[in-house]
């Protein structure tokens, strides 16, 4: 338990160091390369489809994607783990008028009542908690019946994790036991992980409707790759995208019957 309460305060230190969206003052130029290196986010988000309905974010960054559900009227509340990029995200989104409902929280112990949301959002944030299936967890608790999950999470076998293997491997010469532990020394925060698809299916087992689909980006390639591209290559992308539904409740009882 000490080990992960450790992890936990580096995986805070990371992102208060380095906010996920930039500074405050980079403002216009961190929405417009976001959604020029990932044009895909717009589409798996579908943030106009949330008018009026109950939206969680976990781990809001600077509050970019965020912004977008405030836009199209969003009942949205978000959480972040790092103080620093709740502050730029409630000045980020005070400078465009909105004042955002968004609280320092541990996406493993959410503040939040049962049953409360129409869609929970965490986009590239679960795979850095120290215990991921407790951010499920959580995340599956604070969600209506029939609400709607929308995450993405690192894939294990992509082109980013071949190169990161390759870099400490043939270039820093340095010796590891596996990909993990490549991939949790040096991508990001300590402690990241990836996922294969079986273990994402395994992750999010609760959800019915459930979908898991890599896509290839820039990361993987260094440009955004065209259509074709994807359609040839998505199977090595560095993002799987997840979408699932949380059970009716008579579903469930169904289910367990």
């Amino acid at each position: 338990m000490n080990k992960e309460r450790s992890l936990k305060e580096e995986v805070k230190r990371f992102w208060n160091e380095h906010p996920c969206g930039g500074s405050l003052e980079d403002i216009e130029m961190a929405e417009k390369l976001r959604y020029m290196r990932e044009p895909f986010i717009q589409s798996f988000a579908s943030f106009e489809s949330f008018e009026n309905k109950d939206v969680l974010e976990i781990g809001v960054g600077t509050g970019i994607d965020f912004m977008q559900f405030m836009r199209h009227h969003a009942n949205a509340t978000g959480i972040d783990i790092s103080l620093k990029s709740l502050e730029i995200c409630k000045r980020r989104l005070s400078t465009r008028g909105i004042k955002p409902e968004v609280v320092l929280a541990d996406a493993e112990n959410l503040p939040i009542v049962d049953n409360h949301f129409d869609l929970v959002y965490s986009y590239g944030v679960i795979h850095h908690s120290p215990a991921p299936e407790k951010v499920v967890s959580e995340i599956y608790r604070v969600m209506k019946p029939g609400a709607k999950i929308k995450a993405m999470v690192y894939h294990r076998h992509s082109l980013v994790s071949l190169r990161k293997m390759m870099w400490e491997i043939v270039l820093k010469r340095r010796i590891r036991n596996s990909l993990d532990e490549v991939l949790s020394e040096s991508l990001e925060s300590r402690g990241t992980r990836a996922y294969s698809l079986a273990g994402v299916r395994w992750l999010f087992s609760k959800f019915k409707e459930l979908t898991a689909h890599p896509i290839l980006t820039y990361y993987d390639v260094g440009f955004v790759p065209p259509k074709f591209l994807q359609q040839f290559a998505s199977r090595i992308g560095f993002f799987i995208m997840v979408t699932g539904v949380k059970p009716s409740q008579t579903m469930g009882k169904e289910e367990e019957a």
